[in-house]
């Protein structure tokens, strides 16, 4: 399980705030910068952070699993109507394949696409959009970068693998290396007997 630093956040407009107490824990710099603007933005009416459950079908175990998505935002829009938003945070390398780092980030791509799918489904079930906000989204010297240009190998589903819910990934062959036969004992007496008539049949004739 991955650790992250934490950080608390006091809530300072409390009557915007729909989840419990005066203060978050956010897990990251990124959630708490994002918590400072929900909670004082003018455009923002209402939010709250880890407040809704959503169930998703894990593909690397197959399991049925819990999603709690970062933050839950309502924003008064231009014309004067409002709109409700799922936003969940996460890096690039965690969220796209093309800037995955290695397979353990494959792997929470593959996981957090089964979530924020699940995401995108119950958002509009309840009249909202679901957005995942990176690096790009959230700071101006992040803009346009490119992908990896060697990328790690996507995690994909095979109909072989669908019934246990693992994923299927390539591996490589395991090189064999080829063994001398073994010998009989009785083999290998004759074996030695051949030898040394042959060196004693040197001997004579010299």
């Amino acid at each position: 399980m991955a650790r992250y630093r934490t950080y608390n956040y006091d809530i300072k407009n409390l009557n915007k705030y729909r989840g419990s107490g005066t203060s978050i824990t956010v897990r990251s710099s990124w959630e708490l910068t994002f918590a400072e603007h929900c909670d004082l933005l003018p455009s923002v009416l209402s939010w709250s952070y880890e407040t809704h459950q959503i169930p998703y079908r894990d593909p690397l175990t197959g399991s049925q699993k819990i999603y709690i998505p970062d933050f839950f935002v309502e924003v008064a829009q231009a014309d004067g109507y409002t709109k409700h938003f799922v936003f969940e945070i996460k890096p690039m390398h965690e969220q796209l394949d093309g800037f995955a780092r290695n397979r353990k980030d494959a792997a929470l791509v593959a996981r957090n696409n089964a979530k924020w799918f699940a995401a995108t489904q119950w958002a509009d079930r309840h009249s909202a959009e679901f957005v995942v906000l990176n690096e790009n989204d959230l700071f101006s010297f992040h803009n346009n970068r490119a992908p990896r240009k060697n990328p790690v190998k996507a995690f994909a589903r095979t109909e072989a693998t669908k019934s246990t819910g693992q994923l299927a990934t390539a591996k490589k062959p395991k090189m064999v290396k080829a063994r001398k036969p073994k010998l009989s004992p009785q083999r290998r007496t004759t074996t030695t007997s051949v030898k040394r008539t042959k060196k004693v049949g040197r001997i004579k004739k010299r």
